[in-house]
């Protein structure tokens, strides 16, 4: 029975192990994965010879790059919301998104570094930004 793979349009981040990790992960990959899905990933070999080599250079990129891919989902979920106001034309939604995603990553993610004043501001500024995305 032949079929159609499944196309990806975003690769994934791969982050290769050691040892066992990186056998199990092959095997995951060749069975379960290859032969319905045309693959795309961005390779990352977070082994210990290669984090040697590059002075853990290659595990600072890869979480970089895994970050950069939950923000740009982030992000999307945030415009896809803000595509149902007749009032925002594509650049409101891709500034209101950003704005909404920053406060909440200084909020959750780094309120330690903030003060108490600090997070308030932003806490009321999202319940305005709320406010008028339902008006």
């Amino acid at each position: 029975m032949a079929f159609d793979k499944i196309q990806m349009k975003t690769p994934l981040v791969e982050m290769d192990g050691d040892e066992m990790t990186r056998i199990l992960w092959q095997m995951i990959k060749d069975e379960l994965l290859l032969p319905f899905i045309d693959l795309k990933t961005e390779y990352y070999d977070l082994g210990l010879p290669e984090r040697d080599r590059t002075a853990d250079q290659v595990t600072i990129d890869a979480a970089n790059e895994e970050l950069y891919r939950e923000a740009g989902k982030r992000l999307n979920e945030k415009i896809t919301e803000y595509s149902k106001i007749p009032k925002f034309d594509i650049q409101d939604r891709l500034a209101m998104a950003a704005l909404r995603y920053s406060i909440l990553a200084l909020t959750t993610e780094h309120s330690s570094a903030l003060g108490d004043e600090d997070v308030e501001e932003l806490y009321a500024l999202e319940e305005r930004i709320r406010k008028y995305v339902k008006a």
